[in-house]
């Protein structure tokens, strides 16, 4: 797109923004509002000239946009431009668009919703679960095994050995730095070793990233785990004051109840929008794929996971065309937020918080934190209004099914 903006539009922003200058700048011999124009003009002229450019250059763009009802797909980019005093500002604006997208026919999209029916054996193991992440450490005299618990003391902060940092270390729960527990296995309360280790590539501080390092460790105390008997004591280690093992269980049994809700809801919609996508044709703007691939990299280095670019492109093309689609939704159908829903929306999302009412507030004081949550009611709201057009099959399942299900889709 080439825009022109008139001489006298840009030549009048600029006198209108000296004039003001003029009433408060500050210029060694002259007094404050009583600066000749010429003076300014010569101090101040070029930098104001750029910013007046610039900002007629955003501005003039979006009035265009707006004016030939175009959608653009990312920041436009500017290609050239002449602004010489006295003459138009012309440029010439790049970018792309969003595409116009003819949703297909809806008849025929089904969809099988995974149903499981909690069995009191799913709760018994649901609870076996939480014995084995709560155990006891019971100190004992041998070498340290797989599973144990052993306390080392990670000697001065200077990489000396001595009395410094005391950490427990469970062998084999991966909660330290690799090969870190593995060399503990082996070694018994008193004993001393020295560890040569690296760093990984993707270590959380840059500077130590991938770089050697040296543990000078002394043994404390080696324990082996040992679960805990399921009483009331044991329910009191998760909040439960009264009712004993028995609120315990209804108490888990509710929170699987609601984790495998979340799990069906969360694949029917991952189904239903994957045949929204097979059965629509859309021209993605490639810059649209770039950004999806730069932050889904981003996301995978964050999560030391590792992915192909191919994988990632072809990833990113699936969320893009999902994400035109569903905006396509909710523009056909003028869909749009009432408070009251949004507001439920984020007092929900602030319930998980120690103080809700601040984090609600901290939500409506900034539009751009409110309308990422408006921007999720919007996809809900399109979400379910392709459930109702689309024939929705229970499929019963167990309860670990329907959590590995969960993961694949």
């Amino acid at each position: 797109m080439t825009i022109a903006v008139p001489a006298d539009r840009v030549e009048q922003e600029i006198r209108q923004r000296l004039s003001s200058l003029a009433k408060t700048a500050k210029i060694s011999g002259f007094r404050p509002g009583k600066i000749p124009m010429t003076v300014v003009e010569k101090r101040y002229g070029n930098k104001v000239r750029q910013e007046v450019v610039d900002e007629l250059l955003n501005s003039t763009l979006y009035e265009a946009v707006v004016q030939e009802k175009l959608r653009p797909a990312g920041t436009p980019t500017i290609e050239s431009r002449s602004n010489a005093p006295g003459e138009a500002l012309e440029y010439t604006a790049v970018f792309e668009i969003y595409p116009e997208v003819e949703l297909k026919s809806l008849e025929g999209l089904s969809v099988d919703k995974p149903v499981a029916q909690i069995t009191d054996k799913d709760v018994d193991a649901m609870v076996e679960r939480m014995r084995r992440q709560q155990p006891d450490y019971v100190e004992v005299n041998r070498s340290a095994q797989e599973n144990d618990q052993v306390m080392v003391d990670l000697g001065r902060d200077d990489g000396q050995p001595g009395e410094g940092h005391q950490i427990p270390v469970v062998i084999g729960s991966k909660s330290v730095m690799e090969g870190f527990e593995e060399s503990l296995v082996g070694l018994s309360a008193g004993d001393e070793k020295t560890i040569e280790l690296t760093f990984p590539a993707n270590y959380r501080d840059a500077q130590m990233a991938g770089k050697p390092v040296t543990f000078h460790v002394r043994v404390i105390k080696v324990s082996e785990p040992k679960l805990p008997t399921v009483d009331d004591d044991f329910a009191r280690r998760f909040g439960i004051e009264e009712g004993g093992v028995e609120a315990m269980r209804k108490e888990v049994l509710r929170g699987m109840q609601r984790e495998a809700d979340e799990a069906s809801a969360e694949v029917v919609r991952g189904r239903l929008l994957e045949q929204l996508r097979q059965i629509n044709t859309v021209e993605l703007p490639q810059t649209l794929v770039d950004d999806e691939v730069k932050r889904m990299a981003g996301e995978a280095k964050r999560g030391a996971e590792s992915s192909g670019e191919e994988q990632l492109g072809s990833e990113a093309k699936a969320r893009v065309t999902i994400g035109i689609l569903i905006a396509e939704v909710i523009r056909q159908q003028s869909l749009q937020v009432k408070p009251d829903v949004l507001r439920a929306r984020v007092e929900a999302v602030a319930a998980s918080y120690d103080e809700p009412a601040k984090v609600v507030e901290w939500y409506y004081a900034d539009r751009r934190r409110l309308r990422q949550l408006e921007t999720a009611v919007l996809e809900q709201q399109a979400i379910d209004w392709l459930s109702e057009r689309a024939r929705i099959n229970e499929q019963p399942l167990s309860y670990d099914e329907l959590m590995v299900s969960r993961q694949t889709g």
